[in-house]
């Protein structure tokens, strides 16, 4: 596998990742939890 390829692979899904979280931790709030 291309060097290049698996760095682009690992930052979206890190990215996603702290999106989801941070998408997570809003609903949190909205909900009162």
């Amino acid at each position: 596998m291309d060097e290049n390829v698996r760095f682009h692979i690992f930052v979206s899904g890190r990215v996603q990742g702290v999106f989801f979280r941070e998408n997570m931790r809003k609903h949190a709030i909205s909900l009162g939890i």
